[in-house]
């Protein structure tokens, strides 16, 4: 899920990974398997509107992160032998 103002630069540029963009594991791309944690995420700034998408995504091998942490938000890609990295907890 995004707030309304990101929803039109992904719809005409698509998904991309903002330099000054972090999260629990680092910079990226984040998905969801539940639509109630993205819906946490579409109503930022006291906007009423937000915008969710459906997409399906090839992980690959995923490197799965428990705790968080400096190990973990400092994460500039998925570690050697893996495609992909799942937060999960």
């Amino acid at each position: 899920g995004t707030n309304i103002a990101v929803a039109a630069p992904i719809l005409t540029s698509g998904l991309r990974i903002m330099p000054h963009s972090s999260g629990r594991v680092g910079s990226g791309i984040y998905l969801a398997s539940m639509q109630e944690k993205s819906a946490q995420y579409t109503c930022y700034y006291g906007s009423k509107y937000g915008c969710m998408f459906l997409a399906e995504a090839a992980l690959g091998k995923m490197h799965t992160v428990t705790s968080d942490g400096h190990h973990a938000s400092s994460l500039k890609k998925a570690p050697k032998g893996y495609d992909s990295v799942r937060a999960v907890g």
